[in-house]
């Protein structure tokens, strides 16, 4: 079993998935107040942005089900805005990430991920903090359980967070070849999300090749639902029909449906202790009620790893 190779696709499309949802002004305080999807952020980065957790579980996956040493792991990446609203972007438009995760011999983990960008003022503009349990069920099932907490750096008066916590559950089914997930994750704060992930990934890996240990391709899509919110806010004629009839001038709209489609075309490299990650991204965002720009974005991403073994 492989669902390292789930987290890995998953690592590129939360990078995928936080830069798809830009709209100009590209400022946070806008895109929180008008993206909801960029204010959880993770769903997607707690699903997402997993080189902190993905040697570890190819670790503990190649024992088949044997507890691993506990070991630190410390990660950087880099994610380059390609395309987005159907026009070509600068390469001074591009985000970075970096942090440290522990994991224990039993299967708990503590995470703590940074998030940084020119675009936004501060730049690091969000701190994520994460604690899980990884467990084994047999060689093709694994599970896993996170809590994460979003600390936003920046707080505006324009700014509108609606979502600071995240918890999630995440299944991982392997066929050899391919390898299937599911999962959930529960947003709550000033409001409440419920977003359910299914997906799968190719497994294409091969070992001890050009001097490195093991060399991985693993093609995947992720199918994002989830639960959308509205503010509806009446003018002219509509909002005076409303005022003679007595009802609210300013009401809610909610929906469920598909929020994205996501492809991610990941290449790693191991060798020894360190590990790099290679990937192409498509984010392909569907209106549910909010209204937003569903223009196909694509990025590319660079990750790099170095995990330390402890006593």
């Amino acid at each position: 079993m492989r669902p390292s190779t789930l987290l890995c696709s998953l690592f590129c499309l939360g990078f995928a998935y936080g830069s798809a949802q830009k709209i100009n002004p590209d400022s946070l305080a806008y895109l929180l107040k008008h993206d909801k999807d960029l204010a959880e952020l993770d769903s997607l980065l707690n699903s997402g942005e997993r080189t902190n957790i993905l040697s570890l579980i190819d670790s503990l996956v190649q024992l088949s089900g044997a507890r691993l040493p506990s070991q630190l792991l410390l990660r950087a990446g880099y994610s380059s805005n390609l395309t987005s609203q159907a026009r070509a972007l600068g390469f001074d438009q591009f985000g970075v990430t970096y942090g440290a995760s522990y994991y224990h011999r039993s299967g708990a983990y503590l995470d703590v991920s940074g998030y940084w960008s020119p675009e936004f003022a501060p730049k690091h503009y969000l701190t994520v903090a994460s604690v899980g349990y990884l467990q084994p069920w047999s060689k093709r099932l694994m599970s896993m359980v996170e809590y994460s907490h979003f600390f936003y750096t920046y707080r505006g008066p324009e700014t509108d967070i609606p979502f600071t916590d995240n918890v999630s559950v995440s299944n991982f089914l392997d066929f050899k070849y391919a390898s299937l997930r599911l999962d959930y994750s529960f947003l709550f704060g000033r409001d409440t999300g419920h977003r359910l992930m299914p997906g799968f990934v190719l497994n294409l890996r091969k070992e001890t090749w050009w001097g490195l240990d093991r060399i991985a391709f693993n093609p995947g899509y992720t199918l994002i639902l989830g639960n959308d919110e509205y503010e509806v806010v009446t003018s002219g004629m509509e909002r005076l029909r409303r005022v003679i009839r007595r009802l609210p001038t300013e009401y809610p709209i909610t929906g469920f449906g598909i929020m994205s489609h996501n492809f991610v075309f990941p290449l790693s490299l191991t060798k020894k202790s360190w590990n790099v990650i290679a990937s192409y991204s498509l984010v392909l965002p569907r209106k549910v009620v909010t209204p937003i720009e569903t223009d196909p974005t694509g990025f590319f991403s660079l990750g790099l790893s170095k995990t330390f073994n402890l006593k």
